[in-house]
């Protein structure tokens, strides 16, 4: 990326963490509410833009439980730390059937928090009728693209401070030294993969905690810390 992004929102900025399963999707919702054509890479992975009241972290697909998604993770926890104002799931219309849907959504909420401000876009009125439902049941809010999004998205992260993660297979420094690592390095780094910055070194998988969990600490990072959860910053 040519820009200096990536980097801390500006003050007075609401930092959106977009996600979904479809690049050229996310491309479109980032536009949208950027009212701009800043979002224009179809590779999977990280892409930050800001403009007016916004700082958007579009995010790779991570979604699949079937992939090991760790990497991604981290990173992401990184370049939006301590954590982002709103989560914007993108939907498609190849997965706008409920069980889908849930079963996205769901991840999320095991991943980061049944508490987080989380929104969903769907592809048409008609899908949004029919899973209207959802909005008490997960405690979410729900949209169509349109030209209301950035409106809508201004309403969501109104009054919500960015939510504080805390950690579970690696601690508040590990994602803190990512994030520095990030930010040093070039832009064209910055946003990407992050393999040649070298930070799965900085990731202490499962087994490795379960080897040391006898001792309560991991031998890479040093105690290990309760299970991955989001709360609200007070």
């Amino acid at each position: 990326m040519g820009d200096k992004e990536c980097v801390p929102a500006s003050p007075g900025k609401s930092t959106i963490a977009l996600l979904g399963k479809k690049v050229q999707l996310n491309n479109i919702i980032g536009n949208t509410i950027m009212n701009s054509e800043d979002f224009v890479k179809t590779s999977n992975e990280f892409e930050c833009k800001e403009k007016n009241s916004f700082k958007i972290v579009k995010a790779p697909n991570f979604l699949d439980e079937e992939v090991d998604n760790d990497q991604h993770i981290l990173d992401f926890m990184a370049l939006t730390y301590p954590g982002p104002n709103l989560f914007l799931l993108a939907i498609g219309s190849e997965n706008r059937q409920e069980e889908k849907v849930v079963g996205q959504i769901k991840y999320l909420q095991d991943t980061f928090g049944k508490d987080i401000n989380l929104a969903v876009s769907l592809p048409n009125l008609e899908t949004l009728q029919n899973l209207n439902h959802l909005k008490k049941e997960l405690h979410i809010h729900m949209t169509v693209a349109s030209e209301n999004l950035p409106r809508l998205c201004k309403e969501w992260c109104s009054g919500h401070s960015p939510f504080v993660y805390k950690y579970n297979i690696y601690s508040e420094e590990v994602i803190r030294n990512t994030k520095e690592a990030l930010e040093k390095n070039s832009v064209s780094s910055l946003c990407g993969s992050a393999a040649e910055l070298s930070t799965k070194e900085l990731v202490c998988d499962e087994k490795r905690n379960s080897h040391h969990q006898q001792k309560g600490q991991c031998k890479h990072y040093g105690p290990m810390v309760p299970k991955l959860q989001i709360e609200p910053q007070c």
